[in-house]
């Protein structure tokens, strides 16, 4: 997962891989909005603050923090440090929470549900950092990528090698 530590985050992940299945859009209704609005008040809202809030308030913070869901991959910031981002914006419409998330490979999805590095998963796959970066590019198609190198990747990464083709 994204943060062990995070419900919020969590269910942000849940949502994109919903999403992944719309055409990366997702639209959550009054319940959703309610249950995310809870995760994101016990995780980002201090107790003794909440009072100060409308909700409106929350729903736009949490809208902010939604959008800020990503990971740095090494952990630490350095030149090599990996940005991944999944929500590109939100809106709220008074009733509707409209969710646009950036694409982003199944297998750069998987290796990060895994929390796994690139230099890790590539150490361990016996390729090179720059070739699973053009297999996690957008514009690689891993069904035209030797076998051997994609089910040496869906077996560290516990999957089916089908797991790791774009859907589109």
């Amino acid at each position: 997962m994204i943060d062990r530590e995070s419900a919020f985050k969590d269910e942000i992940l849940r949502l994109y891989r919903i999403g992944a299945e719309r055409k990366y859009a997702y639209v959550a209704h009054a319940q959703e909005i309610d249950d995310l609005c809870q995760l994101y008040v016990e995780e980002y809202v201090p107790e003794d603050k909440l009072d100060r809030y409308e909700n409106s308030d929350i729903i736009k913070m949490m809208m902010k923090q939604m959008t800020a869901v990503y990971r740095l991959d090494p952990p630490s910031v350095g030149r090599d440090a990996e940005l991944v981002v999944l929500v590109n914006n939100v809106k709220f419409d008074g009733e509707k929470l409209y969710i646009k998330f950036r694409k982003q490979s199944p297998l750069k999805m998987k290796r990060f549900e895994m929390q796994m590095s690139k230099a890790d998963l590539a150490r361990k796959a016996g390729y090179t950092i720059e070739t699973l970066e053009r297999c996690e590019s957008n514009m690689c198609d891993l069904r035209r990528q030797p076998e051997a190198l994609v089910n040496r990747l869906a077996s560290i990464l516990e999957c089916e090698a089908e797991d790791l083709y774009s859907k589109d």
